[in-house]
C-alpha cells in the first residue's frame, strides 16, 4: 500500500468528519475533509480515494460527479450500522467496500489494501464505460434505435420493418452513428454499445 495517498472524506456530520480524519492521518493518508462534494469545487482529484458516509444520498451526487468528470477513483462509503440491504445498494450506485462506522483505522487500511490489488483493472473498466456512455450519448433517438437493432444482429431490412423507414434511411442511420461515435465499422460500434449498457461501476473480487 502507498504511504500518504489523498482520502478524500465527505461527510456532513463535523464529529463524525474529524474523527474519521484522525484515523486516516493515523494510517498515513493525507486526509482531505469536506461536508459535501460541492465544497470539491472544479479541483477533482485525479488520485486517491474518496471515503463517504452512506447518507442523504451523497453517495449518489458523488458516483455522479466522477461520471462527469471521467476521474474515477475508488469510493469506500461507511455509517453507523449498516444493514445488509445499506451495503447491497451502495454497492449497486458504485461503492467498491464498506465499512461501519466506528471503523479503526487498520480497518481502513485493510480496505485499501484489498483495493489496489485489482484497482488498475476496476479503473479501465470504468474509463471504458464512461467513454462508451458519453459517445452513445451523442446519438440522436433514431440512430440509437437503429443501434439497438444492430446490437441484436437485425439486418437493414429488418430494422427498416422494426421502425417503420426504408432500408436506404437505415443505411444513411447507421452511418451517421458510425461517424458520431468515433469507430471504424459496425462491429465496433456494437461493442461501444455494449461497454455502455454494462453496470456503471466495476466491482473488485473481494
Amino acid at each position: 500500500m502507498q504511504e500518504f495517498s489523498n482520502i478524500y472524506i465527505i461527510d456532513k456530520s463535523l464529529e463524525r468528519r474529524s474523527d474519521v480524519c484522525r484515523k486516516a492521518t493515523s494510517a498515513n493518508f493525507v486526509a482531505q475533509p469536506f461536508a459535501n462534494i460541492e465544497e470539491l469545487g472544479n479541483r477533482w482529484p485525479k488520485s486517491g480515494y474518496f471515503l463517504i458516509a452512506d447518507e442523504h444520498g451523497a453517495l449518489e451526487d458523488l458516483v455522479s460527479g466522477i461520471k462527469e468528470s471521467g476521474e474515477y477513483l475508488p469510493i469506500i462509503s461507511y455509517r453507523p450500522g449498516p444493514s445488509p440491504t445499506d451495503v447491497l445498494r451502495s454497492m449497486r450506485a458504485g461503492s467498491i467496500d464498506y465499512l461501519a462506522y466506528p471503523f479503526q483505522s487498520a480497518e481502513l487500511v485493510e480496505s485499501i489494501t484489498r483495493i489496489e490489488r485489482e484497482w488498475k483493472s476496476v479503473v479501465a473498466r470504468n474509463r471504458d464505460h464512461i467513454y462508451a456512455t458519453r459517445r452513445i450519448g451523442t446519438l440522436s433517438e433514431r440512430e440509437f434505435s437503429v443501434l439497438r437493432c444492430m446490437s441484436i444482429g437485425s439486418s437493414n431490412k429488418g430494422i427498416a420493418r422494426e421502425l417503420g423507414i426504408s432500408p436506404r434511411t437505415v443505411e444513411i442511420h447507421r452511418a451517421n452513428l458510425i461517424d458520431k461515435l468515433n469507430v471504424e465499422n459496425t462491429v465496433n460500434a456494437i461493442r461501444l454499445n455494449w461497454e455502455a449498457s454494462q453496470s456503471s461501476v466495476a466491482k473488485l473480487n473481494v
